[in-house]
Order: structure tokens, then sequence, then C-alpha cells
């Protein structure tokens, strides 16, 4: 696996496909939090806003020329939401760790918030120590109750 230097570049409309593909990985949709597949369309649409919102500043690694992750910021006053992902074939050789070490620096240099939080789901272990093993520390649990689906109605 090429071992390259790594960079972090804004994401450009040429960028439009390759998220796309890569966003809808299934391994990456189990783990979104919406976890059934993206039409291309909704897509264009979500990139649109992205691209028009300078509240969000959507990043992608390179490794060498070769792009291998991206890595978003929603940000709200000194405060921003960070969401990232790996391409599929260059899982598990350490880039998640590195890509939020980059965007750690980006934040903290370029967008110039305090603080970043990140959102990840009970069973994507491998997400949740690459935020551990870059500092972040867990802050709250979420429950979650559907009634329409949970509801025990015999016990009432």
């Amino acid at each position: 696996m090429d071992r390259g230097k790594c960079c972090l570049r804004r994401a450009g409309w040429g960028d439009l496909d390759l998220l796309y593909f890569w966003a809808n990985d299934p391994v990456l949709r189990k783990n979104a939090f919406h976890s059934e597949p993206i039409a291309y369309e909704d897509h264009v649409r979500w990139f649109r806003e992205v691209m028009e919102n300078s509240n969000i500043a959507q990043m992608v690694m390179l490794v060498g020329k070769k792009p291998v992750g991206q890595i978003r910021f929603n940000m709200a006053g000194q405060e921003a939401e960070i969401g990232y992902s790996i391409a599929s074939e260059y899982r598990g050789f350490g880039y998640g760790k590195k890509l939020l070490k980059l965007g750690i620096q980006y934040a903290k240099d370029e967008l110039k918030v305090e603080k970043l939080v990140a959102k990840v789901k009970k069973d994507n272990i491998i997400s949740a120590k690459c935020f551990l093993e870059n500092k972040f520390r867990e802050a709250y649990i979420q429950y979650e109750y559907e009634l329409d689906r949970d509801f025990p109605d015999s016990e009432i």
C-alpha cells in the first residue's frame, strides 16, 4: 500500500461521483445513521448544499495523489460536528487515524473552531477506537425507543 505523504484538500465538483461511490459503500451504509442507499439525485442535491454552505468544510485526504478518504466539518459557532470515511480498499492501514489527525489540525488552524463533536453508532467499534486514539473522549450515550416497533402492547 502506498504510504506517501498525506494531505487534505477542499472537495470540489470533480469529487461528486467519487464521494457518491464512497457514500454508498455497504460497510459505510451499515455504519451510517441513515443506512439506506443514497440515490444519485439526492447526493447531487446534498453536494450542492455542501458546496454552497460556508459553514460546511468537505475535505478529501490524498496519499500522494490518490484520494483515500473524506472528512467533513459542519460548523456552528466555535463547534463543529465531524464525520469521516475511508475508501474500502484503504481500510485497515491506519488512514482513519491519520485523516483525523489532519482534520483536527485543519479545524484548529483553518476553521478556528474550539470543539469537535463526533457521533458514532454503538456497533462502529473501529471508528470509535479511531476517535479515542485521537484524544476524543466519550461524552454521552444516547438511547432510542421506536414507539411503532418497540411498544409492548401486551404488557399494559
